[in-house]
This record gives C-alpha cells, structure tokens and sequence, in this order.
C-alpha cells in the first residue's frame, strides 16, 4: 500500500527551516564582522558544550511537558497540581543543567577545556541555562496545550533579536564592557532567549493561566505522593530525547576543544585559532544550510508515516525509502556541485575567502548529510529509535578515533579536523543506511543519478552566466536572483525528467494542478515516442 508522501508539509517546514538557518547565518556573518573570526570560532567551540549543558532543560523537557499535556491528542485546561508539577521539574531542570555545566568545568579528559577561552565561556553561560530551562517550560507547556503558534512565533522572535543586537550601539558598549566576543555572544544568546520566553509569558501564558481549571488540591500527604508519581513520569519522558541529544553534542563538544589543544602544541595559539574559526564558524555553517530541506522533509515524514505504520506497518517505509533516495540524489547533488563551485564567493560572504578550501573538500559530503535526517525519521516512525542512539555512539567514536589519529599521530593540522568529520559522517549514515536496508530493500534506478548530474549541471551553469556579468544585475550584486532562477530552473528540468510522480504535486496550492500536469509531460510522451 502506498503511503501519500508529505510533499505540501514539506515545503512548509522547509521554509521555515531556510528561514531559521538564514537568519543564523546572517547572525554569524555580522557577528564575526563586528568581532573578528577569532571570536566566531571560539563561540562556535564552545556552543556544542552549551548545548550539552543544557540539554536536560532545552530539549527533554519541552519533548517531555510537550507528550505529558497533549496524552489525550485534545487540548486541555490546566489543573493547579500540574502548575505545581511545571515549576518543580523546571527548577529540577535548571538545577541538573547547572550540574552538567560544572561536570563540564571539571572534565579533565578535555585539555582545552583549562584556563582558556572556552572555560571563560562557560563560566558566562550560567544564566543562559537557567533562561533556556524557562523558555523549554513554557515551550512545552504552549505546545501540549495545542498552541502551537505561539512558540514559533517565540522561536522567530528569538531569531530576530539576535540579529537585531549585533549593531554598532550593541558592539560600543560590549568594547566599554570590556568582554571578549564570545562573551558577547552568549550574552546575546541570553538576552534573545529572554525576549522569547517573555513573549511566550507575557503575551500567551495568560491565556492559559487564566483558564486553570480551579479544582483544590488534594491534602498534603496526597498531593506529595501526586507529585513524586508525576514527577517520575516526567523523568521517564525526559530521558530519551536528553539522552539523543548529549549523544549527538558530546563528539562535538569534545572534538573542538581537544583540535583546538593539539593545533596550539603543534602549531601556536594564532594558527590553531584561525584554522579553527575557519572550520567550525565558516565550512561547518555553509555546508549545513543547504540541509533545511531535508530536515523540512524530516518533520514532516515523522508524524505522516508514525500513522501509517500502524496500518500498513513495513509497506509505508519501503515507498517513503524510495521517494527519499530519489529527494536526496535530486537535491543533494546540486547542493554538492555548488558548494564545490561557488566555494570562494560563499566563504568571501562570511569574511573568511581562506576558508573555501575546507569547504570545497567538504562539498562531497553534502549528499551523504542530506539523507541522514529522513532516514532520522523513517526508522524512528518505524519504532527503532535504539538505532539512533547506536549511529550517534558509533559515528562519534569513530569521528573522535580518526581526529586523535589524524592530528596528533600523523600531524594533518586542520586537515585532521575534515577527515574526522568525513569519517563520522559516513559511518553513521552507514549504520543508519544498514538498518533502513534490512527493514525494506530498495533498488536506486540509474535514471535518477543521471538526472541529478544533469540537474547540478544546468544549476551551475546559469550562476556561472551571472557570475560572469558585471553590474547591478550581476551575481555579486544581486546573487538572491541568480540562485532562484537556478533553483527554478533546475526545477522545471526535474518535472519534465518524469522522476516526480504527477500525483505528489495535486496536494500543492494552487500550482499544484499546473506542476502535476508537467510532471506528467513525460509519462504522456513516452508511450508514443515507444511507439515511433
């Protein structure tokens, strides 16, 4: 049985991922003009470990309030024993977070982590936890609730003022401060957080403190009991999605710091720290942006085929596989292609033109990133969400095995750092790739590769023509224009290619009826040309 493939609903997350990466990499690029590529790297080392810090605050207990609320899949009022319930796991929260903050502090096996920079970050990011353990509460709360436009609107909001903040008044008074720039930078990270969760506060949470359901509470021996029996449900709930999440942020946690040590006995402070900004505030970005369709793709899979699989079971995985292989060869070859080629120009945006030689030799992986997010989504649809935990484990042990081999016994420098990535890139989609296999087998046509050379071919060639004209309308000048046309017209080859099912399009708006009858240009000619 076929399962519809999500093709509207991935377009609309897609957008607001593009949305949310574009906005962080205009952040990047005005934070390091403001305060130099030194400080963007240093920032960037450190914000993995931020993120592990809070992860218990940030990501399980949203995910946890966010499933505790919405059981019944019906919006509900709040009762006062679980207001009770959401302040003691948000200040149980805050204090685990500010647990992993100084077990981080106290992590002898990471050497950098000792009077330096990073260190100094960490110490500054105590309010950040305890802001971002507020604002995963109230996300939560919003959104088991069934008020899901509020937090995105936060979340947007968020966005915005951290790009707001970096302006000139911003960056006079942060120099009469006295702070460093990756101090500024947390401390952005703290204010915008703040002004995120304010919104959801002050804006929205009225909205569902005003409806509590006014019920007493029970006696006091009860109501412990109540609350113990809940909080240990909560616990349950928090576990997994913390777990994911320290698991996908310890390689990068350790990697940074422990790079940034062997560069400085191998090479010196000054080199170790522009090879470093180079790497992880410049290559890393640029070769995640294109991934916000296949995250888009993700979100949407997830919930489209977790339905599915109680009716069709393995038959809803094996068409969504193929329709994936076919999303990531038709986009992440493009992307591959133009990462590689417009390397330069790109790097030469951020303020760091050295830097496009990492880039370059990273481009190839962008197919290999494209596929792992869906394949995120099929297998955990699927109920095999232990083999997530298992590709993370792996692909950081052997990220981790192959930066120490690397750097510190064959002496690559930076290099060291791209080889690494490769290594634990490829190995965890391997073994993502290995179990979605086993599940359902799926054959790759050899029109589809074809096609998507074809594509990433034609894609260039029209950046190529306005990288070669001059004035307003050039790619310098203008490059928003050249890379939409690209984008339509490797589209418009796409659909006439026949590789797009017709019947995917029909759920488009408006256009949807217009992109189907393309699509089905080819079908239609097929059959006469087979004739001729």
């Amino acid at each position: 049985m076929l399962v519809p493939f999500p093709v509207s609903k991935s377009i609309v997350f897609s957008f607001a991922e593009f949305t949310s990466r574009v906005l962080g990499l205009w952040f990047l690029a005005r934070f390091m003009d403001a305060f130099g590529l030194d400080a963007g790297g240093v920032f960037r080392t450190a914000l993995p470990l931020i993120v592990l810090a809070s992860a218990v605050g940030n990501v399980g207990l949203p995910t946890a309030l966010t499933r505790w609320l919405s059981a019944d899949g019906q919006p509900r009022r709040l009762r006062p024993d679980q207001l009770l319930t959401l302040a003691l796991v948000t200040v149980a929260a805050a204090v685990l977070s500010c647990g992993m903050l100084f077990g981080l502090l106290a992590a002898s096996f990471i050497p950098a982590l000792g009077d330096g920079p990073v260190e100094a970050l960490l110490h500054v990011s105590l309010p950040l936890l305890l802001v971002l353990c507020v604002s995963g509460s109230l996300r939560g709360l919003l959104i088991g609730c069934g008020r899901n436009a509020p937090a995105a609107i936060a979340q947007a909001v968020t966005a915005l003022v951290q790009v707001v903040l970096v302006n000139p008044v911003c960056v006079r008074l942060i120099g009469r401060l006295g702070w460093s720039g990756g101090q500024a930078g947390v401390a952005i990270m703290t204010v915008a957080e703040a002004a995120g969760a304010g919104l959801m506060l002050l804006v929205f949470g009225w909205q569902l403190f005003a409806d509590v359901d006014r019920r007493p509470l029970y006696g006091l021996w009860r109501e412990a009991i109540r609350q113990i029996r809940q909080m240990r449900l909560l616990a349950r709930l928090m576990t997994p999605p913390t777990l994911q999440t320290v698991l996908e942020n310890l390689g990068y946690g350790i990697e940074l710091p422990l790079a940034e040590y062997i560069l400085t006995q191998q090479f010196g402070a000054d080199s170790a720290e522009r090879w470093l900004a180079e790497y992880a505030a410049v290559a890393l970005p640029l070769l995640h942006f294109p991934m916000f369709a296949s995250d888009g793709l993700a979100t949407a899979l997830l919930p489209s085929l977790t339905a599915a699989r109680a009716q069709y079971g393995k038959a809803a995985l094996r068409h969504s596989l193929a329709q994936v292989v076919k999303f990531v060869f038709f986009l992440g070859l493009p992307a591959c292609v133009i990462l590689f080629a417009f390397a330069p120009t790109f790097t030469r945006w951020m303020d760091a033109p050295p830097a496009y030689i990492l880039l370059q030799w990273m481009s190839p992986l962008a197919v290999v990133l494209f596929i792992q997010s869906p394949l995120f989504s099929l297998l955990q649809a699927q109920g095999h969400s232990r083999v997530l935990l298992w590709s993370e484990g792996i692909g950081d042990a052997c990220r981790l095995g192959a930066l120490w081999l690397a750097m510190h016994a064959l002496h690559l420098g930076v290099w060291g750092l791209v080889l690494a990535f490769a290594v634990g890139t490829l190995s965890q989609t391997m073994v993502l790739w290995i179990a979605a296999w086993r599940l359902t087998p799926v054959a790759v046509p050899w029109q589809t590769p074809v096609y998507a050379i074809l594509t990433a071919v034609q894609m260039c060639a029209v950046l190529l023509m306005g990288h070669h004209l001059t004035g307003r309308f050039g790619f310098t000048e203008a490059p928003e224009l050249w890379l939409v046309a690209s984008a339509l017209v490797g589209a418009v080859f796409v659909l006439l290619s026949g590789q797009v099912p017709a019947d995917l399009l029909r759920s488009l708006p408006v256009l949807g009826p217009a992109l189907a009858r393309l699509a089905g240009w080819e079908s239609r000619r097929s059959p006469e040309a087979n004739e001729r």
